[in-house]
């Protein structure tokens, strides 16, 4: 997938299902936002290598450590040889702890994926991963800045460029809704809250979308869907912020995992996973319909 310009000094990178976006400035000057699932570095460079940049960045910035946007991270640091910057509470996923389980009793499309992942949700870095700074400043680049945003992770951040009011969200919310498989399908454009099973504080969620329209941008550019520019985007936030809901069910959503700088220091009890009882009635009712159809068609023929 070839980058695409969305405004002034950043670029879309589409890797499937998840976005990376490289920020650049005159001179050729470069990091790199995410970096998609694991096994997708080269493909990344292979976009990359289409922008009129310096053969490297100056490192790579993560807005949280989930494999989706972690994933090729540490065979990229290692290539180019840079430094991997995380939030400070996110860095111990980087570093061999795991993210606590996802929660697919939330239900919904993404819900429904997520039971067929066995895998870690967390991607390793090593060594190449790298504390951000406190001054809230993004090494290198003083014209943007990262802002803590929790809740779908405990160290998820987002980036704003105050000049002309550009914000790449991450997955703080997303632009398409990832509970629905009409629109995952269709591609339809919403601003909509976190990825629901991969989401440990819905209260901080919440918080963060808030703050995120505060900011009233004018460009979105999310870890998941289509960037979005002008009114639209500050619209979407705003209605995200006034209507947010955390899922009707779900193990973190009537208490959310408690975090401490080295992992997860308090993790919710695992709540009833509905799907085995709906498969069952939906068996029940299928093997009912069946026995209807054998009755009517036995009870037709003998009346003819």
């Amino acid at each position: 997938m070839s980058p695409v310009p969305i405004t002034s000094g950043l670029a879309r990178i589409a890797l499937g299902v998840v976005n990376a976006y490289c920020v650049s400035e005159p001179g050729g000057r470069w990091f790199l936002v995410d970096t998609g699932f694991p096994g997708q570095a080269q493909q990344l460079r292979r976009a990359l290598s289409e922008l009129d940049l310096r053969s490297r960045p100056e490192h790579i910035l993560l807005t949280h450590a989930h494999f989706d946007h972690a994933g090729s991270a540490r065979t990229l640091a290692r290539a180019w040889g840079v430094p991997v910057y995380v939030h400070p509470l996110d860095i111990a996923y980087t570093r061999g702890r795991d993210y606590p389980k996802l929660d697919p009793t939330v239900g919904g499309a993404l819900a429904m994926v997520t039971r067929l992942h066995r895998g870690p949700s967390a991607a390793q870095v090593g060594e190449a991963a790298t504390p951000l700074p406190e001054d809230g400043i993004v090494p290198g680049f003083a014209g943007w800045r990262w802002l803590h945003t929790p809740g779908h992770t405990p160290g998820h951040v987002s980036l704003w460029r105050e000049g002309d009011r550009t914000l790449i969200a991450g997955d703080a919310c997303v632009t398409t809704d990832s509970d629905s498989f009409t629109a995952l399908v269709t591609r339809t454009q919403r601003v909509c809250r976190p990825g629901a099973p991969t989401t440990y504080d819905w209260g901080a969620a919440l918080k963060s979308v808030e703050v995120l329209a505060s900011l009233h941008p004018r460009c979105l550019a999310c870890g998941h869907g289509e960037p979005i520019v002008g009114p639209a985007a500050v619209q979407g936030l705003e209605r995200l912020a006034r209507t947010f809901q955390a899922p009707g069910c779900g193990r973190y959503v009537a208490e959310p995992v408690q975090f401490g700088p080295d992992g997860p220091t308090r993790i919710p009890k695992q709540v009833p996973d509905p799907l085995p009882r709906q498969l069952g009635l939906a068996a029940l009712g299928g093997i009912a319909a069946l026995i209807g159809w054998r009755t009517i068609r036995k009870a037709g023929g003998q009346h003819d």
